[in-house]
């Protein structure tokens, strides 16, 4: 006997289900609950909303282990020029705290709303608002049908479903249900992705069912096949003749918006792109769609596509925190660190309980070492989310900035026991031992943070920066590189990958780089001063002046800046402005032996010997196995006539390894003979 394809789906299903595990222990969680004056006006408003509750709730727990209670009441005071229901959600979602709950519910009884249905909800954030129904079964279906959402249930046409487009039934499709148990243990922070990573891939099988079968209904539609419908409303039941396509769309889309989540989240991000195309196809003017296409395109690299799409829904909907945080992400990668700020602020302008936003800001703070205004931008994210690890993570990172290495390995390890899996938290611990000169067991906290997340950036930049001090060029510009490939607006991995250019004698590529980590907003008075060693060494005395001189700008105590400086007016003729940066350098850092050097040939090719001769002989002191001092030192002893000295300075040159001119040194061998007595 042959089977209909949707039967064999059906079973499939069942099979599945029935295999779960069977949920020994319930799972509960709590609900805020607001109701606005309208509502409270209502004889036994809260028993009301506690039997909606409560009828939810057994359902949930036979289904999925799951059981929900009111944990608080409290009064909303919606603003009433926002007339629908995803006006209100999205404003609570900026507005109010969850405190110690799980989800917020708000419930309304005012008749001015135009929506058609009487419930909305955003799955992420945890938000579901009603409007009130006299039907107390109503109520408690429309509750159903929202808390579902939040556990990843979408639309399906099937009448027996609650999530059937026009809640038609009261029970949960089989597809649904399995989902509602994947998401079971979803978490409430808004941060996360509420399913689990393992569970997606089942996930996306449920969701491209649903799409399948969603499908197959509006190929029977289109056939002309139409069907009437029963809907019970409030007083009477009607019939209704199948929703046209563009309705139809409307209502069904959410599963191409929870599978382009998925797909996102797995960094699937052809297969998100095309659900996310479909999605808009159908709802065209759906701003979560539009929100969630620019995440895609932020995510793909696409930084200019993505702040076009985060300002368009912008120019319509100038009140939406969160596409003002992901503009301010966007702008983040790819350098223009004052526009990100400015997204940043203004999301906390319009959600100042945004933790996430705090902690970008904050972030932005510490890369321009405005270390107590990120601090304070941490701890504001954590008053916010107390178990937030990403910010514990950061603010360990502001008291090592500050010095704080007892602080800082307190924090980092709290924040390695909430999650061990952070791979921020681990290149944070990283960070701290090599500020202990640790390295090898610096290099061991990067490289875990590259196992839990092979895409960390700032992982491979710190890895770098490791081999650098274990004198590793190779190995550091390797992961510079690979910082760069994976965040092209990383200016600080730029700037250093131009710098392990530069020590590999690739002058033309350092100077690219550390231009770009500049265009990208890296004021570094290192880079700068890197910058002005590549110019000189491509002979362009102008361009590494005005390097230098920045570079001394943003910190005057950068003794090679002024060193740089003065080779580069050397190379002008503009000897006694040479002079003075030279010995600028070596009053601030009298041990630099290459101001010694620049300065001490400077007076012997002007022909100021002594001078010269004093400012090698303090150079030997500092560094007595510099061979070049020595040759030098032969040469204005040799002029002195004082062969003997010559000699002896000429033969240590030779011992340290400098190519002593062999004429020269057969002349010193000649003079000292031909003068030895007898």
């Amino acid at each position: 006997m042959k089977l209909k394809k949707g039967l064999w789906l059906l079973i499939a299903f069942l099979i599945f289900v029935s295999s779960m595990p069977i949920l020994s222990q319930t799972r509960e969680i709590s609900l805020k609950v607001l109701a606005d004056e309208n509502f409270q006006r209502l004889p036994n408003w809260q028993q009301k909303i506690e039997a909606a509750v409560s009828s939810a709730s057994r359902e949930f727990e036979m289904l999925s282990g799951i059981a929900f209670f009111v944990r608080k009441f409290e009064d909303w005071v919606p603003d009433h020029s926002l007339d629908t229901l995803d006006l209100l959600t999205n404003d609570l979602d900026s507005r109010v705290d969850r405190e110690d709950c799980d989800i917020i519910l708000a419930i309304t009884a005012r008749a001015d709303l135009k929506d058609r249905f009487r419930g909305n909800s955003l799955f992420q954030e945890a938000i579901v608002v009603l409007k009130d129904s006299p039907e107390p079964s109503l109520l408690a279906r429309c509750l159903k049908h929202e808390l579902a959402h939040l556990f990843g249930a979408v639309h399906v046409d099937d009448p027996d479903s609650v999530m059937d487009i026009f809640s038609r039934g009261g029970s949960f499709d089989t597809p649904n249900a399995q989902i509602i148990r994947l998401n079971r243990g979803r978490t409430f922070n808004t941060r996360d992705f509420p399913t689990p990573q393992e569970l997606r891939p089942q996930a996306i099988e449920i969701y491209q069912a649903i799409k399948s079968s969603i499908n197959s209904s509006k190929a029977r539609a289109a056939s002309g096949h139409t069907e009437r419908i029963k809907y019970e409303g409030r007083q009477k039941t009607v019939y209704l003749e199948a929703p046209p396509e563009k309705e139809y769309g409307r209502m069904t889309a959410d599963v191409n918006i929870l599978l382009a989540q998925v797909q996102l989240e797995n960094k699937d991000y052809t297969a998100a792109l095309a659900e996310c195309q479909r999605a808009l196809q159908l709802v065209p003017s759906n701003l979560e769609v539009k929100n969630l296409l620019g995440i895609i395109r932020r995510r793909k690299g696409d930084l200019d596509k993505a702040i076009q799409v985060y300002s368009g829904i912008l120019k319509t909907e100038p009140r939406r925190a969160r596409v003002f945080y992901n503009l301010g992400i966007a702008y983040s990668k790819k350098g223009d660190i004052p526009a990100a700020s400015a997204a940043y602020e203004k999301a906390l302008s319009l959600k100042p309980n945004f933790a996430e936003a705090h902690l970008n800001l904050g972030d932005i703070y510490l890369r321009q070492d405005r270390i107590e205004q990120a601090q304070q931008e941490f701890l504001r994210a954590l008053t916010i989310a107390p178990r937030y690890s990403q910010a514990g993570a950061n603010l360990a990172e502001a008291y090592l900035r500050k010095g704080d290495l007892e602080r800082a390995h307190q924090l980092i390890e709290e924040t390695l026991a909430l999650d061990r899996e952070l791979a921020s938290a681990h290149t944070i611990k990283g960070n701290i031992l090599h500020k202990e000169g640790k390295l090898d067991l610096a290099i061991q906290e990067y490289r875990e943070a590259i196992s839990c997340e092979p895409d960390y950036d700032k992982a491979h930049f710190n890895l770098g920066n490791c081999f650098l001090d274990k004198n590793d060029p190779g190995e550091a510009q390797k992961n510079f590189a690979r910082a760069v490939a994976l965040n092209p607006g990383f200016a600080e991995a730029r700037a250093s990958l131009g710098y392990c250019r530069l020590l590999d004698g690739k002058v033309d590529e350092a100077v690219e780089e550390i231009q770009r980590a500049l265009e990208l907003g890296f004021q570094s008075a290192k880079a700068y001063l890197n910058l002005s060693s590549a110019y000189l060494l491509k002979g362009l005395p102008d361009a590494a002046l005005r390097a230098a001189r920045k570079s001394t700008e943003l910190d005057s105590s950068l003794s090679m800046a002024f060193n740089n400086a003065g080779i580069a007016l050397t190379n002008k003729k503009q000897f006694p402005e040479a002079i003075a940066e030279f010995k600028r350098s070596l009053a601030l850092d009298p041990q630099n032996k290459e101001a010694y050097l620049n300065l001490g040939n400077l007076q012997l090719g002007l022909g100021n010997d002594e001078e010269a001769l004093a400012i090698y002989l303090e150079g030997v002191r500092i560094d007595p196995r510099r061979a070049v001092l020595h040759n030098n030192m032969a040469v204005i002893y040799f002029k002195k006539g004082d062969y003997e000295q010559a000699l002896v300075h000429a033969r240590k040159a030779v011992e340290l390894g400098f190519r002593v001119h062999p004429e020269f040194l057969e002349e010193l061998r000649k003079k000292t003979k031909r003068e030895a007595p007898g």
